[in-house]
């Protein structure tokens, strides 16, 4: 299912010399884009599906149920009346992951990206790597962190915060731009600028905006992509910069793991260090029992992936492209039939999965305390690369080597 949504990038708003440059494969000004709702909403599954905790996430298995029906059937993106309508709450939830979604499946090609953390797990792992960060960004509110930290294919760390909104482009310029009640500049725009690397190895600095149409209006749905100014907070020092890929590395990887049902694996590789992304050693003498008991949480964690992941590797698991993946595959009927080119389906195959080599090489140095360029330099270069494909009846998104979601429609 391919939708048009109309794509602004503000050339304006970018430097008129020095970095970050304007990138080469961004249009400027307005155009309409094909957009792959399908795979789409895979990728919003998987950006949703947290890197580390306990209890169940359906979220990357699931956003296509939530989703699907709320997509009007028009040449372009809108939604259906019967989501328009939605309670204040469940609307913003739609328009949070809207908002992530679609900017980011846009994003993916034009920037090459091949990596991805959350803003907030980045600061925490990076901290837990280095000194104390001088001023670590906030969950919430006007100085929270960016929404991610990406890595491309040329060495590149781009920060990008990701809006989106029901309520029109007026609302979207407020989500950009704002001050609270305490007249305190909120908004987009601070939260891109939150990390910065050296220009060398800065990328894009995003903020990007989703203005969601209902069917039946007379404006469409809008994508806004600006880089605009702002006050930097936390600096990735030159010699840091090799340490910076670690987050996302682990969390790309962690974020594969989860989906496929692998969490134990999944919060050892986010969090090597101990119970928390921020958690280190202390090699201070009063914090010698604490130290213990960090390490022997460290060991039983590693132990328990260690077993989740040959319980794993023992399953049949899926084959896709010729190769072996082990993780979840599952058939389930569709709360109501959907049709597509003039044929109706009632059920849906969905598959998550790593690859059962690189489950198995998991089970080395991967799991240790040090940074994923040593505990397995063959990782990084295994996730290396995010694809997305999509046709009416199925989509795809492929992470490297390592992971692949697929879903299709059954009859």
């Amino acid at each position: 299912m391919r939708k048009d949504l109309d794509v602004t990038i503000a050339r304006g708003t970018w430097p008129a010399s020095g970095t970050p440059a304007f990138p080469t494969a961004f249009h400027s000004g307005k155009q309409a884009k094909s957009i792959n709702v399908n795979s789409t909403l895979l990728l919003i599954g998987h950006l949703t599906t947290p890197t580390t905790g306990r209890g169940v996430s359906l979220s990357e298995l699931w956003a296509w149920v939530r989703y699907y029906y709320a997509i009007a059937p028009a040449h372009d993106l809108r939604l259906t009346r019967e989501f328009w309508e939605l309670d204040a709450h469940q609307k913003t939830i739609l328009s949070d992951d809207f908002g992530i979604g679609f900017p980011m499946s846009f994003l993916i090609n034009p920037l090459n990206l091949v990596g991805w953390s959350d803003g907030r797990d980045f600061a925490d792992r990076f901290s837990a790597l280095t000194v104390p960060l001088p001023s670590l960004p906030k969950k919430s509110g006007p100085t929270k962190s960016p929404d991610f930290v990406c890595l491309d294919a040329h060495g590149r760390f781009h920060v990008i915060e990701c809006k989106g909104t029901q309520s029109g482009q007026a609302k979207r310029a407020k989500q950009f731009s704002d001050t609270n009640a305490k007249g305190v500049a909120t908004g987009a725009i601070v939260q891109k600028q939150m990390i910065v690397l050296q220009p060398a190895y800065q990328g894009q600095r995003l903020a990007c905006g989703i203005a969601i149409a209902r069917e039946g209006a007379k404006q469409s749905s809008d994508l806004r992509i600006e880089d605009p100014d702002g006050d930097e907070k936390i600096f990735v020092n030159a010699d840091q910069v090799s340490l910076a890929a670690d987050p996302i590395f682990r969390a790309t990887a962690a974020r594969s793991l989860r989906a496929a049902g692998l969490s134990e694996t999944a919060d050892t590789i986010a969090a090597p260090s101990g119970p928390d992304l921020v958690s280190r050693s202390d090699p201070r003498p009063i914090a010698r029992r604490r130290e213990a008991r960090r390490q022997a949480f460290i060991e039983e964690r590693r132990g328990r992936a260690r077993a989740e992941l040959r319980a794993g590797i023992a399953t049949p698991g899926f084959v896709k492209r010729k190769e072996r993946y082990v993780g979840r595959h599952i058939v389930m009927h569709l709360p109501k039939p959907v049709t597509i080119e003039g044929k109706n389906y009632t059920r849906i195959e969905i598959r998550e999965g790593v690859h059962r080599q690189a489950a198995s090489d998991l089970m080395g140095g991967a799991l240790e305390d040090v940074p994923i360029q040593e505990a397995a330099s063959w990782l990084p270069a295994l996730l290396s690369g995010i694809t997305l494909k999509g046709e009416p009846t199925s989509a795809e998104l492929i992470i490297g080597d390592f992971f692949v979601s697929d879903l299709h429609f059954l009859s």
